[in-house]
């Protein structure tokens, strides 16, 4: 997992070509004014999902990773804390390698991510997002996904 300010994502363009694609999208598209739902930025390689949602207790939020994407999470307004776990030897509760998810039930550290930041997860991250700060409140962000095949 990389935490970090939009500002610096110079420093991590080297990881790939599609990451930089993904970055490149962030720093270049008015994300005040992006409509929701899915943007392709390179085919099903690299492709952005914009949602607006209420943050909810850590209870009500689901834990999961993937297999075929790396995602980077970019808060454009309000915040969330993300649960974060490295996948060693927890098991999964629910597979759908098709629609690219396992879901668990882990524990996760908590770390903010608000207005500004991101947060690149690997298939090894296991996350849980939408966890409230402090009380429920609406957060839009984007998330790229871009593709580890």
């Amino acid at each position: 997992m990389i935490l970090d300010a939009l500002e610096n994502h110079g420093m991590y363009n080297s990881i790939s070509s599609s990451v930089a694609k993904a970055f490149q999208f962030l720093t270049e598209t008015d994300l005040q004014t992006i409509a929701l739902g899915t943007h392709k930025i390179d085919g099903d390689h690299v492709f952005a999902i914009v949602m607006n949602y209420e943050t909810k207790a850590k209870e009500a939020c689901i834990i999961e990773a993937h297999y075929k994407y790396i995602d980077v999470h970019y808060i454009i307004s309000g915040g969330e804390m993300m649960g974060h776990a490295t996948l060693q030897n927890q098991v999964p509760v629910e597979v759908n390698k098709e629609k690219d998810y396992a879901f668990y039930k882990c524990k996760t550290n908590a770390i903010p991510l608000t207005e500004g930041n991101f947060a690149v997860l690997y298939p090894h991250d296991i996350h849980q997002t939408g966890v409230q700060i402090n009380q429920p409140a609406m957060l839009k962000k984007v998330v790229v996904k871009v593709s580890v095949q």
